[in-house]
């Protein structure tokens, strides 16, 4: 089911032409009219309007409209006060038939209520840490049988460091597929994205640019995600190469596949353990803006959301310029 974004008042003309070229049937239309007018709902087919005083009231009544399709065994839960995490677990979510509930700094009437309907005997997945969501909004004596009744997990497979039969499974589409094998094959499963990024001008001043990059379409809404916090983070980390998808021979390569990311090379050069510099000039954060400091934003974002950095993840060489999300 794809999920259509559109204004308060107006609806585009690419929307238009996208239901009739779907022969779309039905449409559900989330929020009332302070959020949709009815003057856009009436031109969708066959229209049913799930509301909410809250987004959190939204988000039960949502939940509870296709209870029929949640017959997993989890219930994740996220933050709702943005929306990173729930984005990357959707797919996970999508995979497991589980709901996500969102949540804020207190459990609202409507949330409450349905965790203790819904969560015995499920495993509860939070979807982030601590500081994502608190798990003193579940301390309190009207949360007691959720407390009960669920076990709390709080790594999402597809976040994890490293290869999973989740993120195989996402994206080669079972767990027991095999990986592309020709560079057709491989194409057929990317797309190309623009992302916002900071580069440095003339006089060594940070403005903001944007860059294009090609990445595999099951990763593409997390590596976007990836991107707008770097840009949005304090270090504004100045970013003048980007690369994605590559076919490449070497079968242990993940650009070939549109999982493996580099940034600025020449700055962030790949050496072995014995010294040879196989890709890149140096590495060197405390003198150059342009390579990645091992505790900065754009390693902590991209190990937020499973993407594993060449700086320190294997004996062998150490590839500064180098993300994965299979950790190759």
């Amino acid at each position: 089911m794809p999920i259509i974004l559109v204004p308060k008042d107006i609806i585009s003309n690419d929307t238009q032409a996208f239901i009739k070229q779907f022969n779309i049937t039905k449409t559900y239309v989330i929020g009332d009219t302070d959020i949709i007018s009815e003057s856009v709902t009436k031109q969708f087919p066959n229209p049913e309007r799930i509301t909410g005083a809250t987004k959190y009231d939204r988000n039960i009544n949502i939940i509870n409209r296709f209870s029929a399709d949640f017959n997993g065994e989890n219930v994740l839960i996220a933050t709702g006060n943005n929306y990173a995490d729930a984005l990357a677990g959707s797919a996970y979510a999508a995979k497991t038939n589980s709901p996500i509930v969102l949540v804020g700094n207190i459990l609202s009437s409507s949330t409450r209520t349905y965790l203790n309907s819904n969560s015995s005997g499920k495993t509860v997945c939070i979807l982030g840490g601590e500081g994502a969501v608190s798990s003193s909004i579940f301390n309190d004596s009207s949360n007691r049988r959720y407390q009960q009744s669920a076990t709390k997990e709080f790594t999402n497979p597809l976040l994890k460091l490293g290869d999973t039969k989740e993120k195989h499974a996402l994206v080669f589409g079972s767990s027991d597929n095999d990986m592309y094998q020709s560079a057709s094959e491989a194409e057929a499963n990317m797309i190309k994205i623009s992302i916002d990024v900071w580069q440095l001008n003339a006089s060594g001043e940070k403005q903001a640019a944007q860059r294009t990059l090609t990445v595999n379409k099951a990763v593409a809404d997390v590596v976007k995600t990836v991107f707008k916090e770097i840009f949005e983070g304090q270090d504004k980390f100045p970013i003048y190469s980007v690369q994605g998808y590559a076919w490449r021979p070497d079968n242990t390569s993940e650009h070939k596949w549109g999982l493996a990311i580099d940034i600025n090379p020449n700055e962030n050069y790949m050496i072995t353990s014995g010294g040879v510099i196989v890709a890149g000039s140096f590495w060197d954060p405390a003198n150059s803006l342009y390579s990645i400091p091992e505790k900065g934003n754009v390693v902590t974002t991209f190990n937020k959301y499973g993407f594993t950095w060449g700086g320190n993840a294997w004996k062998s060489s150490n590839d500064y310029m180098h993300f994965s999300y299979l950790g190759k």
